[in-house]
């Protein structure tokens, strides 16, 4: 064997050694993968009757990639907003990693308008979801 191809011969001896012991550290030291939002979706149960003053019930739901805490807020059509709101996800079934929200609007009024959920620091949003109540009945005075 010449010369050169001896130092060749040991180059790529070092250099898959060197790539083998790197591959072997990341594997056995994994980065810790972030957290992160995936979807949010809200739900909202009307009021059963046409007499108020009368109440809905928002629900949100947030979906991440594992347990962690989601800071949300409800918006309203129209601009209104709700404050920041935290809330924590946990290890469920099937192994999905979900929070839920339950927020009680009170109505007074006839009502068509609309809410989302709007997650903070991610581009998550809800999709709108319509709200109607008639109040057709008002309570006698």
């Amino acid at each position: 064997m010449t010369r050169f191809a001896t130092r060749l011969t040991l180059a790529t001896a070092a250099l898959a050694l060197t790539a083998t012991a790197s591959f072997a550290q990341n594997f056995a030291n994994p980065q810790p993968v972030p957290f992160k939002v995936e979807k949010a979706q809200l739900g909202i149960k009307g009021p059963i009757t046409k007499v108020c003053p009368n109440k809905a019930t928002l629900t949100a739901w947030f979906f991440a990639n594992k347990p962690g805490a989601v800071t949300f807020r409800y918006r309203k059509a129209g601009g209104g907003k709700s404050n920041w709101i935290t809330v924590n996800t946990k290890k469920g079934a099937g192994g999905i990693n979900m929070a839920t929200h339950v927020q009680v609007a009170e109505l007074t009024k006839p009502t068509e308008t609309k809410y989302m959920v709007e997650v903070k620091g991610y581009p998550v949003i809800s999709p709108w979801v319509p709200l109607k109540a008639s109040c057709s009945i008002g309570l006698g005075g």
